[in-house]
């Protein structure tokens, strides 16, 4: 299972590669550079007057369907969701038109909310999520909650195709390919949507103008956004690639799968691990968090864990999850049993408190269009999980790869199975419904002709189609040039792999 995670991987990085490094698709985009950038600032200045900007005026316009939540006097606060429609409506001619809210609206959940008063902080996650699984969710919920208020909400940021990857059919003809508005769809959950949101679609270049618009229609109200990129223990081999100026922060944990620079602690996993320092980076410091204060009243209780980031900000935004006493109640109607609010704080409770971050050394920023190098204060951010294989709370390794192939040699369709499957994927019913399978109340053989229903040659080649429509995106114009070289993609990710672990400096760690 291992193998096919970093096989998985391996293929499936183009676009979080393309996140966290802009500049590289930046410059074949040059020409527009200036153009994008004097746009977003005309397109600012000319709605400035149509976004809210401050709460003591509920008249301010905004087209949230969120309230705005309250703040101190002298500090401004609005809705992230109103900049997130502004951008949208800026880009219809290029986006799909949005039917729902961004944040759907609870009872007493507080929804992403700027603050004029600090750097509200977005991060970035992006992969082909063919389809959204369990590690996915306990990322994503992980890096959420661990942090401080000031990391407001999630962008999920799906590839266009799932081209490149293993186990997307088999021999009998069964297909495993979900459209970008399926693996959009499947998302959907009663708590991580309450502060993470789908990148509505369009390609890598709507969503750099995307963030862009987002990021200075806020600032024209005087609030400042930054963005930072999340990735799995996978993907933090990637530290000598360059840095985009926008995106100097880089996220990882080894919440999913372990990572090469942690080790666990002995005999107690729970405490801090022991990190080595990584080649061309500066040692690991503990990450600046915000001051905690308590706000609860005199009838609630005080959580043993406090101050702890995670009760705080699962009482902000799923107040649902703690009775009239302020405790921790049991979730027993959640249709993702991987977002259940009990296990998601269990998880982070069991987890080591302090977070790590390093400054990369002069990273790599110098690409051919620039007449000067640019200094740029990157950092890697490690959030680490429990690694106690005897803990309740222990994630164990899984992959999409693993996940396509259970559903690939699945022969019965069951209820069994699907209460197996709900434990690893999301929304398994309509994963199921994608797939062309329906419900069955008992054990149905299902057929293996390559016509039988969600597995037709005509959803194929229409796939075929929607792939070969993306040929201008950088991933499939990397993976065309790659394979007019006759580049042997797996040494070279060998070498690449070999060669970090190489450079890597191990200060008090042994081999083990």
């Amino acid at each position: 299972m291992e193998n096919d995670q970093h096989k998985d991987s391996g293929h499936g990085n183009a676009l979080q590669t393309a996140v966290q490094n802009t500049t590289v698709m930046m410059e074949n985009h040059q020409h527009e550079d200036s153009s994008r950038g004097d746009a977003l600032e005309a397109n600012s200045a000319s709605n400035s007057s149509d976004l809210g900007n401050d709460t003591s005026s509920k008249d301010a316009a905004s087209t949230s369907p969120t309230p705005i939540a309250s703040s101190r006097p002298e500090v401004k606060t609005a809705p992230l969701e109103t900049y997130i429609l502004s951008a949208e409506a800026k880009l219809a001619f290029r986006l799909p038109t949005r039917t729902t809210p961004v944040f759907p609206s609870f009872p007493g959940s507080t929804p992403p909310t700027l603050h004029s008063d600090r750097e509200n902080k977005i991060v970035l996650y992006c992969g082909a999520f063919n389809p959204p699984h369990a590690g996915h969710a306990a990322l994503l919920s992980h890096t959420y909650f661990s942090t401080d208020s000031s990391t407001i909400a999630v962008l999920i940021l799906p590839t266009r195709t799932v081209s490149g990857k293993l186990n997307l059919s088999n021999a009998d003809g069964r297909h495993f390919r979900l459209t970008y508005s399926q693996r959009s769809s499947l998302w959907q959950d009663n708590l991580l949507s309450r502060f993470s949101w789908v990148f509505p679609g369009g390609g890598y270049e709507n969503m750099l103008w995307y963030i862009d618009f987002i990021r200075w229609a806020a600032k024209e109200h005087g609030f400042k956004i930054s963005f930072s990129s999340l990735s799995g223990a996978d993907h933090a081999y990637s530290l000598g690639s360059p840095w985009d100026s926008s995106i100097l922060i880089r996220i990882t944990s080894d919440i999913t799968r372990a990572v090469f620079f942690a080790k666990p602690a002995k005999p107690d996993p729970v405490k801090e691990p022991q990190i080595r320092r990584l080649a061309d980076c500066e040692p690991w410091e503990d990450l600046p968090q915000e001051e905690l204060q308590w706000e609860g009243g005199e009838e609630e209780e005080k959580p043993k864990c406090w101050p702890c980031w995670p009760c705080y900000k699962m009482r902000k935004v799923y107040p649902e999850a703690f009775d009239d006493k302020g405790r921790s109640t049991v979730s027993d109607h959640f249709v993702n049993l991987a977002t259940a609010p009990d296990i998601l704080l269990a998880r982070c409770h069991a987890a080591p408190k302090l977070l790590k971050w390093c400054q990369c050394i002069d990273p790599e920023v110098r690409l051919e269009r620039l007449a000067h190098k640019q200094e740029l204060a990157a950092h890697l951010v490690f959030i680490p999980s429990t690694q106690d294989p005897n803990s309740p709370t222990f994630f164990g390794p899984m992959s999409a790869t693993s996940i396509r192939q259970e559903f690939l040699e699945a022969d019965i369709l069951a209820p069994e199975f699907r209460r197996q499957m709900s434990e690893k994927v999301l929304n398994v019913n309509w994963l199921c419904t994608f797939l062309g399978w329906e419900m069955a109340e008992e054990n149905v053989k299902r057929p293996r002709e390559s016509s039988c229903t969600g597995y037709d040659d005509s959803a194929t080649e229409r796939l075929k189609k929607e792939s070969d429509g993306a040929a201008d995106d950088s991933t499939a114009k990397r993976l065309k040039k790659e394979s007019k070289d006759d580049v042997d993609v797996d040494s070279v990710r060998e070498r690449s792999k070999k060669s970090m672990l190489d450079l890597a400096k191990e200060p008090g760690m042994d081999d083990e």
